[in-house]
């Protein structure tokens, strides 16, 4: 059902929008009027958008009508911002799919009062950066920049938010971290708190139990994209279900690992069609949940196809490895790391460090031994350097608000 949706959301674009009609003709068909037709229309890249000069946008739209459109901006967390344009009605068609899901298994309405942490907010056309410092309310919405959680800020962050007192959060998980060891240390809650949202990131198990066992309230991950908006959500019972009335997905192997093409099923205005995301995603079967969903699953989020481990053999390795190793470790030692971060300093040489309970500090040796121990094993093939380090809280991406678990400076 999906796909034959996206044939059609395809044979609309190469009737009315100039990108699609380019790339049509370049591969000499004038319609899309099968299965295979569709597969091997051309992968839609970031680039790809970026350079189209608006050519991508539906001429039902040009010139001043583009003004009519809802704009969204993708946080530019890969180099530079992307303008999403949509039709206002197919915009809300899109969401309401996922608006739908939040009441049905965690009771949150869109009148259900929010607080979010956004890099970039939206109103009505135009797009703008928060201040740093920054607090936006209305009725159902309290809007903080991602850039807030720091030192000087942080207290006023929470009590911004216990004055507001809302029943659910939207919000990322290196965030939600930095706010969480705050709470934690300083014996402080949010008691109106009755549901939380992850989105954006890869959420590690070590994050996911913390959040779990301080806030005890609903947690679910939300995986998806400005350019197409949701695309898989979490269930109560812990499956990541692939929205399939919003989005049609496909797979793709590069360099032997399994990314994603996405394809918006509602947006006519500006077609998101065949998109390479650019994330590595594990995509699984179509399961009968006990929430009452049959559809396909995410199986695992792995994050950004470009995060890889290079070696000297132009080989990649997949930093989930290490992943592995150090929630093993935390296994083992009931749950005393509370954050860590990969780095690959050389062809050869891995640097990891780890944020621990203040409580476990005499524990650092016996850690770094254990962890170590599991590296080896399951990283022998590799022929790493190991250097391990107990470290203090780590810092957000400057220009992203983002947290990034691996990092390569080769």
């Amino acid at each position: 059902m999906g796909k034959m949706k996206a044939i059609s959301i395809l044979n609309n674009a190469i009737i009315n929008v100039p990108y699609y009609r380019e790339k049509s003709a370049i591969i000499n068909m004038k319609r899309c009027t099968c299965e295979e037709d569709f597969d091997s229309f051309p992968v839609l890249k970031k680039a790809d958008i970026q350079a189209s000069n608006l050519s991508i946008i539906s001429d039902e739209y040009a010139g001043l009508l583009i003004k009519s459109l809802r704009v969204e901006r993708t946080s530019g967390s890969t180099g530079r911002f992307i303008n999403v344009y949509w039709n206002k009605d197919e915009y809300n068609s899109s969401n309401m799919i996922l608006w739908r899901l939040r009441k049905k298994w965690y009771d949150i309405t869109p009148n259900s009062k929010c607080v979010s942490f956004n890099s970039v907010l939206n109103s009505g056309s135009n797009v703008y950066l928060p201040e740093s410092n920054s607090f936006s309310y209305n009725k159902r919405r309290m809007y903080i920049s991602k850039f807030v959680l720091d030192d000087n800020n942080i207290l006023e962050v929470v009590n911004s938010i216990n004055a507001y007192k809302p029943e659910w959060m939207i919000i990322q998980s290196s965030s939600l971290t930095r706010l969480t060891l705050y709470l934690i240390e300083n014996n402080m809650k949010i008691p109106s708190l009755r549901y939380i949202e992850l989105n954006g990131e890869v959420v590690t198990e070590i994050d996911r139990k913390v959040f779990e066992d301080f806030y005890n309230v609903p947690l679910a991950n939300m995986y998806g994209a400005v350019e197409v908006n949701s695309i898989a959500y979490e269930c109560p019972y812990h499956n990541i279900h692939i929205l399939e009335d919003n989005v049609y997905l496909e797979n793709q192997i590069i360099d032997n690992k399994s990314t994603i093409l996405v394809t918006s099923l509602h947006n006519n205005a500006m077609p998101i069609i065949k998109y390479e995301i650019g994330d590595e995603v594990e995509l699984g079967n179509v399961i009968n949940c006990r929430c009452g969903t049959k559809s396909r699953t995410i199986k695992r989020i792995i994050g950004r196809s470009a995060d890889t481990v290079k070696v000297k053999n132009g080989d990649y390795v997949n930093p989930y490895i290490f992943t592995y190793c150090i929630e093993k470790t935390n296994s083992v030692f009931n749950g005393i790391i509370k954050q860590f971060k990969v780095i690959q300093l050389s062809f050869t040489t891995i640097a990891i460090s780890l944020c621990v309970e203040k409580s476990a500090n005499n524990w650092s040796n016996a850690i770094k031994e254990q962890l170590l121990s599991l590296l080896r094993q399951n990283c022998k093939q590799y022929n790493f350097e190991f250097e391990i380090e107990i470290s203090n809280l780590f810092d957000f991406d400057n220009t992203t608000g983002k947290y990034k678990l691996f990092e390569c400076q080769i």
